[in-house]
């Protein structure tokens, strides 16, 4: 649908409770046609302001498309391998990097393992155990070594963003 198709058909819709208002003073209906134009008018809005992905969406897809998991499945509750190794490395990604010039409330709430714990889904716990198992997976996996290296280098030249808590 054109942004002009979505503009009529809310100002039909509108018309058409205004008009049923007055003649026949048919609530129910009346709500079912302005309904209609509320509906239109947010396809409308998302058409001319697509809806920004969340900040630090790019360093969660580009964690997950190297693990090769579905975005959404990153902090879901699991015992596969993937979606844990990749969970640890987003924390630790997030707790070992330093920027330049950072909001130092963004660098507390990423200091904090209560803080991370929550953003995740998960206890403090957790955080301290992500940070051990992908250090002792950057020592013996070349892997894990050139994707923490490759992120890392990425957020702080500005490809990717850094998740704010």
């Amino acid at each position: 649908m054109t942004t002009l198709t979505l503009v009529q058909n809310a100002g039909i819709a509108i018309d058409q409770a205004i008009s049923l208002i007055i003649s026949e003073n048919k609530i129910d209906e009346v709500l079912e046609k302005l309904n209609e134009a509320k509906v239109c008018t947010m396809k409308m809005e998302q058409m001319i302001n697509p809806p920004v992905p969340p900040k630090g969406a790019s360093l969660r897809r580009e964690i997950c498309n190297a693990f090769g998991i579905p975005e959404e499945n990153i902090f879901k509750h699991s015992r596969k391998r993937e979606i844990i190794s990749a969970r640890q490395v987003y924390v630790y990604v997030i707790r070992n990097t330093r920027l330049k010039d950072e909001d130092p409330v963004q660098k507390a709430k990423r200091d904090s393992e209560v803080v991370l714990g929550a953003h995740i889904g998960f206890d403090h716990a957790t955080i301290y155990h992500c940070e051990k198992a992908v250090q002792n997976y950057c020592d013996t996996e070349p892997f894990f070594r050139d994707l923490i290296s490759r992120l890392t280098n990425d957020i702080i030249s500005g490809k990717l963003e850094m998740p704010v808590l």
